[in-house]
């Protein structure tokens, strides 16, 4: 089986960069689509994508656990024939064949729809069930994408009702690690913050969710949580006053336990050597170059060189770094090797520089050696050349 997938408890759990080509089919046969997974999984960016990838197409977000049974169904109104009608939400009567025939095509995302009130519920299943509502029709050209948590994970989520479970193409999802990495490789995600889900991968987290009971927690490490801290990392450590307000910023992103985790690994910054002059030492001796034994300081040194070279994009910076690839190889650290040449090739514009540097061949033949550790870089630039 493709490592993407896994059988667990008798379906098929897909991760969230492999949901693309059943989107696409879901369209063309407009087919209700249910994505279900935990929180923080990438569900929301991922359909967005897909949406602006359908040319002039509408992207319109419902949170259905924030409805009124008035939003969806319409308020009615008495007409001047002395009938009924509902005024609809423009969002919803823009797409219906009534009140827009050539509108454009349009994707309706309805967010969190198994935390939806009972009272919204029977006007969703209708919506979703015969895409209609209140007497309109939605186009032919309207798809309809739903997603929820499991019922696990959520003090409001729950089962959906049987009737309403066959309504849908149920797409379960999962975490994966390799292609949040991938992802925040080419992001600009703070490899200091990279290093460390890599180093603690083990330990779950990535997303801790599942790791004990989330009932009273205000947050906890997900890929969303991790990506935002990645993003704010250089700035929370500049301009925050003190010790305190940075670790509470920290474990309010991504929870308390993994945050204060988090925070002893930013010390070992302090602790290891400058990034440049330990590149510059790497390239008059690399066999003398002292790697730190401790992995977390490892981790810390390799994440601060990736952010190194991917903010200055530096030709001699990439030639020290390849150089680091190749002596962590021969060192035994190739769990290390893979982070730091996938991290830091993440970034297009660095991956160009790699394919010139005379250092590329060598870790080619690196890499060709470990087999198995090839396979681990091969959407990486390594791949493309």
């Amino acid at each position: 089986m493709n490592h993407a997938t896994a059988e667990v408890n008798n379906y098929t759990e897909l991760t969230i960069g492999k949901i693309r080509p059943i989107l696409d089919l879901a369209y063309r046969t407009r087919t209700n689509v249910f994505l279900l997974g935990d929180p923080g999984l990438g569900k929301t960016e991922t359909i967005a994508e897909f949406a602006r990838g359908l040319d002039g197409a509408t992207f319109v977000t419902m949170v259905a656990s924030m409805l009124d049974r008035l939003d969806v169904a319409g308020l009615p109104y008495r007409t001047d024939r002395n009938t009924t009608d509902f005024a609809l939400m423009s969002s919803i009567a823009d797409a219906t064949q009534e009140l827009n025939p050539d509108g454009p095509a349009t994707v309706f995302y309805l967010n969190e729809v198994n935390s939806a009130p009972d009272s919204v519920m029977p006007s969703l299943l209708r919506f979703l069930n015969e895409r209609a509502i209140s007497g309109y029709r939605l186009r032919d050209n309207v798809m309809i994408i739903a997603d929820g948590n499991h019922a696990t994970s959520s003090r409001i989520a729950r089962e959906m009702p049987e009737p309403a479970k066959r309504r849908f193409l149920w797409i379960h999802l999962r975490v994966d690690k390799d292609e949040w990495m991938a992802y925040s490789a080419a992001h600009q995600c703070d490899s200091r913050v990279t290093a460390f889900v890599e180093a603690h991968s083990s330990e779950g987290v990535l997303c801790d969710f599942r790791l004990g009971e989330t009932r009273g927690r205000t947050t906890y490490a997900c890929p969303a949580s991790w990506s935002r801290l990645g993003e704010n990392l250089p700035e929370i450590l500049a301009s925050l006053p003190d010790e305190w307000s940075k670790q509470a910023w920290i474990d309010g992103q991504v929870g308390a336990g993994i945050g204060k985790l988090f925070w002893a690994f930013l010390e070992h910054q302090h602790k290891v050597p400058n990034p440049k002059e330990f590149l510059q030492a790497i390239m008059a001796d690399p066999e003398k170059a002292s790697l730190p034994q401790d992995i977390d300081a490892r981790y810390m040194l390799i994440g601060m060189v990736s952010n190194l070279v991917r903010e200055k994009k530096d030709m001699d910076d990439v030639n020290g770094t390849l150089r680091l690839v190749q002596v962590l190889l021969r060192k035994g650290f190739g769990e290390e090797s893979v982070y730091l040449f996938r991290s830091f090739t993440g970034d297009k514009a660095v991956s160009g520089l790699v394919h010139k540097s005379p250092e590329f061949a060598a870790t080619v033949g690196e890499f060709r050696n470990r087999p198995e550790l090839l396979r681990a870089v091969i959407d990486s630039a390594l791949a493309k050349k």
